[in-house]
């Protein structure tokens, strides 16, 4: 976890700026942080979270509210310039994509933006190094609006941009806790889906353990033939469904119809929406959202190489709901 580990002495960013607008339904909320990296502790500067899909998706606000605080510049977009990076989409998107075609185009957006700081170089050193943004699985409206402001903030500043996963920013706490319940940090985990397994590469540690060698529901743990197969992070979605997302990746799962193989095994089960699905065996866990160190820890795994490459874009798990008129196209004006 961050604090405990050295993370990249050479050539790291320094200044981290964070932005989560990710979860969906009655938990949704913006989350913007302002994270100092020393080249080993990771330390929040500034950080504000606002409830509601609101906040989420006018992330550019709350952006703009904490670099002010960490004393930073801002980078790119004000109040109303961040206003404008939105591009139209659903009101009642969570997790589904049935959003409008965008009426603009986001890059043509954050260039303009940034024009403040890109004509004032003498400004840079006071701007992110780096924009690290959730990308899903979550919100509809809400990854677009973050992952927006993100690029807008990112190309303003000259800024790396690195988008993470949910799941990404808390494997290593999972990875942690897993290994705790089952007496090792070693071994394998399995698919819930194939059943295939991969080994185990967990560092770290949870937040909020206590070294009492009980799950977080007093659960005990290390008890033979007890180990768990891995673990879960379980977004809410509409419609019945939820997001599942593991080491393998994210898919879309119906609460009536969770898949044998996910039935089978006994998961450590992380999210929100943890209760949701009726999984015989599970080990609950305290985790839900990832925290800003465990995002700005996820980002520089990725530009360090450890994580894979990703681009810092929404993370859908679905196909796109929109569909061509079935007369076809209108013909271009002339």
């Amino acid at each position: 976890m961050p604090g405990e580990t050295a993370l990249h002495p050479g050539g790291h960013p320094q200044r981290i700026l964070v932005l989560d607008g990710s979860p969906a339904g009655e938990n949704a909320c913006g989350m913007a942080a302002c994270v100092v990296h020393d080249g080993q502790n990771l330390a929040i500067s500034a950080q504000r979270v606002e409830a509601g899909r609101q906040a989420a998706e006018g992330i550019a606000l709350i952006a703009a509210d904490v670099l002010a605080q960490a004393g930073w510049h801002k980078a790119a977009p004000g109040p109303r310039d961040g206003a404008a990076l939105l591009s139209t989409g659903s009101q009642a998107d969570d997790g589904t994509h049935n959003a409008q075609a965008p009426t603009r185009s986001a890059t043509a957006d954050a260039d303009r933006a940034g024009d403040t700081l890109s004509n004032n170089p003498e400004l840079k050193g006071t701007a992110p190094d780096c924009v690290a943004v959730v990308v899903g699985p979550g919100s509809f409206t809400g990854l677009r609006a973050s992952c927006a402001v993100a690029a807008g903030y990112a190309l303003g500043a000259g800024a790396q941009l690195v988008g993470v996963t949910r799941g990404e920013a808390l494997a290593p706490a999972l990875e942690a806790e897993l290994a705790r319940h089952n007496g090792s940090g070693n071994g394998t985990v399995t698919h819930p889906d194939t059943g295939s397994t991969a080994a185990r590469t967990g560092s770290g540690s949870a937040d909020g353990e206590d070294g009492s060698g009980r799950g977080p529901h007093g659960d005990a743990t290390g008890a033979a033939g007890q180990g768990l197969d891995g673990w879960l992070v379980i977004t809410a979605a509409r419609r019945g469904r939820v997001f599942v997302e593991d080491r393998f990746g994210v898919r879309a799962v119906a609460e009536a119809q969770v898949p044998p193989a996910l039935l089978a095994g006994r998961w450590l089960v992380a999210g929100e929406a943890r209760g949701a699905l009726p999984l015989p065996g599970a080990v609950f866990s305290d985790l839900t959202h990832p925290t800003a160190e465990q995002i700005a820890h996820a980002a520089l795994q990725r530009l360090a190489g450890t994580l894979p490459t990703r681009e810092a874009l929404p993370l859908y798990v679905d196909p796109p709901e929109a569909k061509l008129p079935a007369e076809g196209l209108r013909a271009t004006p002339v």
